[in-house]
């Protein structure tokens, strides 16, 4: 079950959301029980903004670009193909450091393909950039990607 809440919120405040005892009911007729939240919002400083502008060669080829973040986590994901030059917008990303890779996705379905040993199908290649981009609060960090 998901149920959200909008409000309008100001900077660096701290909320407390309490829903009481029985307020709701689910499918199977079970109430819910008391609840807590307490939460603190932060500052724009702490947000920044990614112009991610990618160029290739090779306009009939298919890519798959992605922006990861320091733990290796997808932030994005922009398919690319049939232009040689796409600038994206990524805005109000946290602060910190940020990386790019690319999928030659040769079967244009959209995601990275393992291969097929019995059938001898190589995985897609992956290119992955070593430059890491350090993106600071309130800021605009253009990336340039050649594929």
């Amino acid at each position: 079950m998901s149920i959200t809440y909008n409000f309008d919120k100001e900077e660096d405040a701290t909320y407390h959301l309490e829903i009481p005892d029985s307020a709701y009911q689910d499918i199977l007729g079970t109430w819910n029980k008391k609840y807590s939240y307490k939460f603190k919002t932060t500052t724009k400083d702490n947000f920044g903004n990614i112009i991610l502008t990618l160029k290739t060669e090779q306009p009939q080829k298919h890519f798959i670009v992605r922006l990861l973040n320091t733990n290796d986590e997808v932030i994005k994901e922009i398919p690319f193909s049939g232009d040689t030059l796409q600038k994206i917008n990524i805005p109000n990303l946290p602060v910190g450091n940020y990386h790019v890779s690319a999928i030659d996705d040769r079967n244009n379905n959209g995601k990275w393909d393992t291969g097929n040993l019995l059938k001898g199908i190589q995985p897609e290649k992956v290119i992955s950039y070593k430059e890491t981009y350090t993106l600071k609060g309130e800021w605009d960090l253009d990336i340039e990607v050649k594929l």
